[in-house]
C-alpha cells in the first residue's frame, strides 16, 4: 500500500484545483484537466506505481461528487 503525506497531498490539491494529478515519490508528475492526459502521459512515460487524484472545485465540493482515486501500474 502506498503511504502518503497527507500534508502534501492537501497543498498539491489546493495548488491543482479542479485537475486531475499524478504523484509518485512525493513529487507532482502530471496535471491534467483531462483523466485520460494522465494516463497518455504516464504511459508514454512508461511511469507505474503513481498515485492519480482529483482536486474538485468549491462548486463540485457543494454537489457532492465523489471521484475514484486509484494507482496507475
Amino acid at each position: 500500500m502506498i503511504k502518503l503525506d497527507e500534508k502534501f497531498i492537501e497543498q498539491v490539491k489546493a495548488k491543482y484545483v479542479g485537475k486531475w494529478i499524478a504523484i509518485k515519490g512525493g513529487k507532482v508528475l502530471a496535471t491534467s484537466v483531462f483523466h485520460e492526459d494522465i494516463y497518455k502521459r504516464l504511459t508514454l512515460k512508461e511511469i507505474d506505481g503513481a498515485y492519480i487524484l482529483y482536486s474538485p472545485t468549491e462548486e463540485q465540493k457543494k454537489c457532492g461528487f465523489l471521484f475514484r482515486v486509484s494507482v496507475w501500474k
